[in-house]
């Protein structure tokens, strides 16, 4: 999932490929065709004019980084999609005037390189290595900053950070280290970051820490308690949206032959993904709850 700036319209993954929701009308249309496991990593420009998302290669292998040219009043295609990088690459970002993308590149089997191209495709120009894994981008305003959130690749799993990087000569600055939290999204004047723990429920007490681009913390903000799936980002300068489950999935068993349904009673919040054992005597299935 993925909200346009306005929070009009929501680009969604489904096993078809990639669609586009209006949430005023609650109508959706195709925009990409392709495998689900294919597509990812969905990132809108800020004018919401275009989208950047990653696709598999051919014979469904590698991720590269592809961009579409929409209708901000729309959310139609005004364009076809087109592969803009030539080499591997996840997590799009597209830059405050929509001219470039900034990506993930992945090197030796991780996303360790910052790098940049033309949204129309072009020479990728690499900014910055880690040894870190990069999880989010955000341009500046003035498309001359970017901001990575990093996560370390050493088993455990070390905290994440965030670095400031200056697209003209690369010089890196961290400006927050090694805390428990994932940045969840930028205002869209660009002068703060929105961060939260990093769980997949939310607790009583656990608040949203709000920095400037200096890493400074400037406030606070109560979360609601509850189940989390992902933070989907900052909607303008006050609304944070992320995604959680509200469905209650359960499981019937019917015979091929015709007759009535019968459902096996609820484990947990939402019981999905059965499977026979070879003998046809028990079912295996996945229970959700609590995260």
């Amino acid at each position: 999932f993925n909200t346009s700036p306005n929070g009009r319209f929501i680009m969604q993954v489904t096993r078809t490929g990639l669609r586009m929701y209006d949430v005023a009308s609650r109508q959706s249309w195709s925009l990409v065709d392709g495998s689900a496991l294919g597509l990812r990593n969905l990132n809108w420009s800020p004018r919401g004019d275009m989208i950047a998302y990653v696709r598999a290669g051919d014979g469904g292998s590698g991720s590269y980084v592809w961009a579409m040219p929409v209708d901000a009043a729309t959310g139609r295609a005004r364009g076809p999609a087109q592969r803009v990088t030539t080499g591997q690459g996840n997590v799009p970002s597209l830059s405050f005037d929509g001219r470039w993308i900034a990506f993930a590149r992945i090197d030796s089997g991780e996303a360790r390189c910052l790098a940049i191209v033309p949204a129309t495709g072009g020479p990728e120009r690499v900014l910055a290595r880690f040894c870190d894994n990069i999880e989010s981008i955000y341009w500046s305003t003035d498309d001359r900053t970017i901001y990575v959130g990093l996560v370390g690749l050493a088993p455990p799993p070390d905290l994440p950070s965030i670095v400031k990087i200056r697209v003209d000569g690369g010089a890196q600055q961290v400006i927050r280290s090694r805390n428990y939290e994932w940045i969840a999204g930028m205002t869209a004047d660009r002068r703060h970051l929105v961060l939260v723990p990093v769980k997949s429920r939310v607790a009583a007490g656990d608040r949203a820490t709000v920095i400037d681009t200096a890493g400074r913390e400037v406030g606070h903000v109560p979360l609601p308690v509850g189940d989390m799936v992902q933070y989907d980002g900052v909607l303008g300068d006050s609304a944070l949206v992320w995604v959680a489950w509200r469905d209650h999935t359960m499981l019937e068993m019917r015979p091929v032959a015709g007759g009535r349904a019968r459902r096996l009673p609820l484990i947990g919040e939402s019981d999905d993904v059965p499977l026979w054992s070879p003998d046809g005597t028990r079912i295996a299935f996945q229970v959700r709850g609590g995260g």
